[in-house]
Order: structure tokens, then sequence, then C-alpha cells
């Protein structure tokens, strides 16, 4: 276990490392800075200002001593100021952390809860109706893009129950009953996309299961119907779920940017998402960056889940 934990902090650091290296090329080669953002049709007027604004923020030197400089800030514990609010973008960050984790955590319960009994509903009721019907709705999950489901879930709400709200956010220490109601149609609309790629697995995995010589030999045993699909059968079945589960939840922190957006969420996706915009280029960097150290936690979390659900499994 020791040497399965140094190996994933070695490796979280390396990839930290390269990801900042290409975060901080790839956005200052977009056409544009900050500095044509704030000034907008006024800066083709003022020539000696856009000059003085870009020494201001350190855009005049080259690209090799703007990473040095940045890399020995990062390391030092400074990570930056906005180039728009003039704030520390740690402090800005910390402060939409909160929203961002809410909201994932609410969309892998949801997803978990509506894909695991919907696959092991499929998986025992096959080539019923039943399975059919589970089937066409993972299908219609797996084609609905998130922001056009977000935005029916928000017409329908706006019309057949005008008293969830479909903008805003509420701090869960501030009003918890507010805010369980301004999560509730994000967590929702990330929750059930999600759910159909896990369900799809979970019915997958549980026929795989159910087909083995120990499945047969347990129920020769007489053993309870129940027992041998919740003790045996699902265990088995739920270490690829665990796998595609962990994968799915990665993949929801790209999609709360647009959840964000859509519902106008202080979260972290909306802040990366404010900086893209404004090419504030520190609050890109500490953004992105915290994505990625969450999506290799998440992994990591993984992988330690396998050896609590199937102990065959050693981690080293």
């Amino acid at each position: 276990m020791t040497r399965f934990i140094v190996r994933k902090l070695l490796f979280l650091l390396l990839t930290l490392c390269l990801l900042s290296a290409l975060v901080f090329v790839l956005v200052r080669i977009i056409p544009g800075d900050v500095v044509n953002v704030l000034l907008g049709g006024e800066g083709g007027y003022f020539p000696e200002r856009i000059e003085a604004m870009r020494k201001e923020f350190g855009l005049d030197q080259p690209l090799s001593v703007q990473f040095f400089l940045w890399a020995k800030s990062f390391l030092t514990g400074n990570f930056g100021i906005s180039l728009r609010s003039g704030k520390p973008v740690i402090n800005d960050l910390l402060i939409r952390l909160p929203v961002t984790v809410e909201l994932m955590v609410g969309a892998v319960v949801v997803a978990l809860l509506l894909g695991i009994p919907l696959g092991v509903l499929a998986a025992i009721k096959r080539n019923t109706a039943v399975e059919s019907f589970v089937q066409m709705v993972g299908l219609l999950g797996l084609s609905i893009p998130e922001f056009w489901w977000g935005t029916l879930l928000i017409l329908g709400a706006a019309i057949y129950a005008p008293w969830i709200p479909t903008t805003g956010y509420v701090p869960i220490f501030s009003d918890s009953i507010a805010n369980l109601k301004a999560m509730f149609l994000p967590i929702l609309t990330l929750g059930v996309i999600s759910s159909a790629v896990i369900m799809r697995m979970t019915r997958s995995a549980m026929l795989e299961v159910l087909g083995a010589e120990y499945i047969t030999v347990s129920r020769a045993k007489g053993l309870r119907k129940r027992d041998v699909l919740f003790r045996h059968a699902l265990r088995n079945a739920l270490i690829p779920v665990v796998t595609v589960a962990g994968v799915q939840a990665g993949q929801m922190l790209g999609g709360a940017i647009v959840i964000e957006q859509l519902y106008a969420l202080p979260g972290v996706g909306r802040f990366v998402l404010d900086g893209v915009l404004g090419r504030d280029y520190p609050v890109i960097q500490i953004g992105v960056l915290a994505i990625a150290l969450a999506f290799v936690l998440i992994n990591s979390l993984t992988d330690i889940l396998y050896a609590v659900i199937d102990p065959r499994v050693r981690l080293r």
C-alpha cells in the first residue's frame, strides 16, 4: 500500500508539472490577451497604453521568462494575482470550490443510485420488456447532450414546478433547504446523464457474472436467490462498474463547466470559463490544475476501492 501511494504521488506531481507547462503555453498562443479584452475597441487608438499595460502585467517579456517567473512563484506558494480583479486567484478558487464539490458529489450519488439498480434490473429481467425499456432509457441518456437536457429541465421547472429555482446558488451553511432547491436541477442534470453509462456497464457485468460457474453452484446449493444476486453476483460485478464510475466522475469535471454556466453557479468550472473568456492567465492555470488534481485523486481513489470490493486485488 505504501509503495502504491508513493507511486501515485509521484505520478500526480509529474502530471501537474507537465500540465502546468502545457496550459501555460497554450493559453498564451491564443490570439489576443487580457489587455485587448480590457481595452476592447479602444486599444487601437492608444498603442502606448497597450504597451504600458502589457509591461505592468509582465506580458512584454519572452515566454520563457514568463514561465520561469510563474513557476518560481508557484513553487513558493504564490499562485498568482488575477489580471482582471487584482485579487489572489487561490482565494477565489477556494471560495468557489465548495460549489463544485457539492455538485460533483451529488451527481455521483444520483448516477450510482439510478445506474446500478437499473443495470441489475435489466440483467435479471433479460429478454423482457423491462430490459428493453431500461436499454432504451440508457440509450437516450447517452445520446442527449448535457446542455440540452439541462435546458429541458429548466423549462419544465419554470412551467410546472415554479417553486424550484432554475438559477443561482445559496451556500449550504446559510440555508440548507434553499441550497438543496438550488442544487436539485444541476445535480439531476449531471447525474442522470452519467447514470446511463453506469447502467449499461452494470448490466453487462451482471450478465457475465450470472453466467459464471460459481453462481450455478451457489444456486445448486440451495442459497436464496437474493443472497446469490447481491452477496455473490453484484459484489463481483461492481469491480468494472467502479472503474466506469471513476472515469465518469472525472468526466463530470468537464461537464461541470457547462452545468455551472447553464445554472449560473459560482463554481470552479464557471471560474475557469470566465478566465478563458477574459484571457486571465493565472485564473486559467490555477483552475485547470485544480481540475487535473481532482481527476487524478478520483482515479487513485478508484484503485483503492478495488481492494475494498475484491480482497483478491492487492495494491503494490
